[in-house]
């Protein structure tokens, strides 16, 4: 094809047709130019849908992530529930009347709760994956962007809350150490008081007449609700609108 135009271009030369010559060398311009705008069209096409791809395999695997820790929050809000009423229950204690006329198991299984710490535990890989890589741009959706862009940083609030109701809790189990027993806590849930070796009954009732207990799990409470109401209920719309942008996008 190459000596096909070359032999063109030398029989013009050959017989002084200059003018035509002229033409025909623009036109094979504009063919070479043609045939790299064409090559870089293709280049493009095949790039976008190469992005376009990849944005549609992150976009699932987001969607699996983020159905994943609404499941992981929806338990913890229950968990977190159960520990307000724990909260509230204790707290009532303190009142002389209701705490006479509660039993001494009934106090163990009202303390029990305070073992246990509610924590929020989130899966991430596939989302610190894009913005680690910087392919986080493949997603088209700006909302859903920044809403991932600034995931992590509204995690990190919803740690340092929890780090703030597990250091009251702290206090609060502390001051239960030195003026209760949870021997006598564990001996009344189980019904093996008789089965403890060294077991020495003492009741647990005097602990809500501990003023320092009391403000303490007031306060443990509070923060609770706090966390509760405004922090995880906060991080779930977030989610659940992430869930709401990335199944639009698949649609």
């Amino acid at each position: 094809m190459l000596r096909f135009f070359q032999r063109i271009r030398q029989d013009l030369l050959r017989e002084k047709r200059f003018s035509s010559y002229l033409f025909y060398a623009l036109g094979e311009i504009i063919l070479v130019v043609a045939g790299i705008l064409i090559a870089l069209q293709i280049d493009n096409w095949n790039t976008k849908k190469k992005n376009l791809d990849a944005e549609r395999a992150y976009l699932k695997s987001l969607n699996i992530e983020f159905s994943t820790n609404l499941v992981t929050l929806e338990n913890t809000l229950k968990e977190n529930e159960d520990l307000i009423k724990a909260l509230d229950k204790l707290t009532g204690l303190f009142d002389p009347d209701t705490l006479e006329s509660i039993s001494e198991k009934k106090v163990a299984l009202f303390l029990n709760p305070l073992g246990k710490e509610v924590v929020y535990y989130p899966v991430r890989g596939v989302m610190n994956d894009i913005i680690s890589s910087g392919n986080l741009n493949l997603i088209r959706n700006s909302e859903l962007r920044q809403k991932i862009a600034s995931f992590n940083n509204e995690l990190k609030r919803v740690e340092n809350q929890e780090r703030v109701a597990s250091e009251i809790r702290a206090n609060v189990m502390q001051i239960t150490s030195q003026n209760g027993s949870f021997a006598m806590m564990f001996a009344e849930i189980s019904g093996n008081k008789t089965n403890v070796p060294g077991f020495r009954p003492k009741s647990n009732k005097q602990l809500f007449t501990v003023l320092e207990l009391e403000n303490n799990l007031e306060l443990y409470k509070q923060v609770t609700l706090t966390t509760n109401n405004f922090f995880y209920k906060g991080l779930k719309k977030n989610i659940e609108d992430i869930l709401y942008n990335i199944e639009k996008d698949l649609n």
